[in-house]
């Protein structure tokens, strides 16, 4: 048996409360289906209101009067390293977590896997980095601005790349001294909690990094209490209703979410753009920012491209999501399917035309799992209500540009766009058109950009403040000399 499935297997996943695994106060249980059957997977605590009470006390003495935010960067990078490690030792145990967990396929979550152990070492380092850094502020002083964690920070990650969004958050966030409470999903919740089980074998102080498998109790006591001093969303392209408890509370964090759009002018391969379009409709199972959820073609283009984006949706290899052939898993839940074919039959419903796919899997070896075949449709554009609203499923809307100036003029006003047939003279028109917006040439690869531990929506600067500290230069005059 695999690793990963004997500790599935193995009795209750307990939540991590000051520096200990325990059952929820009240004896909840939340049984955790599988995507790829509508099985149960796991047995996990579902925390309420008390338990989130209880790690914000814990969280509220680790930075009080706890060791952690008082240590040495040095020391506390050392804790970070370590969880690392065990990141990186336990990679394929918590890909295969993930991929039995979210539906999304053992090819992608190994990436993420690989990226947080990343993104943990990468943490440590820059924390050590900061540190000690005198710079010359004038003819007599040198100053030092040193980062001091905000306090109590709790991380809410999305259902489609949990351990992902996560890490991102919480390795920052430890690295500059808070005391972290990761909120996951409460469909996704599992890498999480062997997250929470690693981080005591890594050393880290009681409080200082808890995980709460909990439902909307819990998240509403976490999002409004007032000893949390900081909250960090990143829930992919979803709008869950924790945001909207959250808002007014404390000061909150929300990792950018919108789905992007591919311009295909008359140039380009449409080989070669129906292969990313799918690529970035489908990868993390079109729920994930920097996903595809557009494309405007150029009228030569069009048919071509709609033409290829149908023969390669045909041949995308939908399964179990452990099987390494797997492209395409299951949605991460019944209702996040539903949703996703509420959206189609909403944009057929104002005229578009689906070509391809929207409707569940009809293969004998998907079973009853969450599965959806990549829905694209032809022949809405702008006009269509969906066209502005992120979907967090696998859906392509293709509309048929005459020209590049009305393609441009077509482009919603958020999210990343990617051009796929631009002359270097057109690539600098783009550029030049979609100011402060991110701009892909010729590419959507997702996978190269996401493991990538720098391709992170949060800056270490967003989880702490700062001291200054001044003193005397060594080889500067005496502040009452002028001269």
């Amino acid at each position: 048996m695999e690793a990963a499935d004997a500790w599935l297997l193995d009795g209750e996943k307990r939540l991590v409360i000051d520096g200990r695994l325990v059952r929820a106060s009240d004896g909840g249980l939340r049984e955790v289906i599988e995507p790829a059957s509508g099985a149960p997977l796991a047995k996990v605590s579902s925390a309420g209101a008390v338990d989130a009470a209880q790690a914000i006390e814990a969280a509220r003495r680790a930075v009080d009067d706890g060791p952690w935010p008082r240590m040495r960067m040095g020391d506390r990078a050392a804790r970070l390293e370590e969880l690392s490690r065990l990141s990186a030792e336990d990679h394929a145990i918590l890909a295969r977590i993930e991929a039995r967990d979210s539906g999304r396929p053992l090819r992608e979550t190994s990436v993420d896997a690989a990226c947080a152990a990343k993104a943990l070492r990468r943490a440590a380092q820059l924390s050590v980095a900061a540190e000690g850094s005198w710079r010359r502020t004038g003819r007599t002083a040198e100053a030092l601005t040193l980062p001091l964690g905000r306090g109590v920070v709790v991380v809410a990650a999305g259902a489609h790349a949990p351990l992902r969004s996560a890490v991102l958050a919480v390795a920052p966030a430890l690295a500059a001294g808070n005391a972290v409470i990761v909120l996951p999903d409460v469909r996704t919740p599992l890498t999480a909690l062997r997250l929470g089980e690693l981080s005591r074998l890594a050393g880290f102080p009681p409080g200082v990094l808890q995980v709460l498998s909990g439902g909307r109790d819990a998240g509403t006591a976490l999002a409004r209490a007032d000893a949390v001093d900081l909250l960090a969303a990143d829930l992919g392209v979803e709008r869950e209703d924790w945001l909207g408890a959250a808002r007014g509370a404390r000061p909150l964090l929300s990792a950018p979410r919108a789905k992007g759009t591919l311009v295909v002018l008359n140039g380009a391969d449409p080989v070669i753009a129906a292969e990313h379009a799918l690529l970035g409709a489908c990868y993390g199972q079109g729920a994930l920012p920097f996903g595809v959820q557009r494309v405007i073609a150029e009228r030569k283009v069009h048919d071509h491209l709609v033409l290829q984006l149908i023969a390669r949706a045909s041949t995308l290899t939908l399964g179990n999501p452990i099987d390494p052939d797997c492209e395409l898993g299951p949605l991460a839940s019944e209702g996040a399917r539903e949703a996703v074919e509420a959206q189609i039959a909403a944009a057929r419903a104002q005229g578009a035309t689906l070509v391809h796919g929207g409707a569940p899997a009809d293969d004998p070896r998907v079973g009853n799992g969450f599965f959806l075949r990549p829905a694209l449709l032809v022949g809405g554009g702008p006009e269509l209500g969906v066209w502005t609203r992120d979907v967090p499923g696998p859906l392509l809307l293709i509309h048929d540009a005459p020209d590049r100036e009305h393609a441009l003029a077509a482009l919603p006003a958020e999210g990343p766009v990617g051009v796929f047939g631009a002359s270097a003279a057109g690539t600098s028109e783009f550029a030049a058109s979609l100011f402060e917006r991110d701009l892909f040439i010729d590419t959507w690869n997702l996978p190269d950009l996401l493991q990538d531990p720098e391709a992170t929506p949060w800056a270490a600067e967003d989880f702490t403040r700062s001291r200054h500290v001044l003193r005397a230069a060594p080889d500067g005059p005496a502040w009452y000399q002028t001269s």
